[in-house]
């Protein structure tokens, strides 16, 4: 992706990747979903255990499992949530 600057004569000129503009762009294009708020529950401890069983077999948090049944009972819920993984890649 690059964008287009046109200078003071006219003459387009594409603008190098990692420039200003195109920071700008991806800041507004794909916003960061705000942190999300502790809460503290309490579950028996065998649904804790079958939470923590599902979130193994699929590779997912138990925050994105809450939150998925939410969104499934009727909650507005931004997709930026919704992201099975919320860990950081290990480098």
């Amino acid at each position: 992706m690059f964008f287009i600057l046109c200078g003071s004569d006219g003459v387009e000129n594409p603008a190098p990747v990692g420039t200003t503009i195109e920071k700008d762009y991806r800041r507004i294009a794909d916003p960061k979903p705000e942190k999300l708020t502790p809460i503290q529950i309490n579950i028996p401890p065998a649904l804790n255990q079958q939470l923590a069983r599902v979130c193994f077999e699929r590779g997912c948090t138990k925050t994105y499992l809450i939150i998925k049944a939410l969104a499934g009972e009727g909650f507005e819920v931004d997709p930026a949530y919704l992201s099975p993984d919320r860990r950081k890649p290990k480098a």
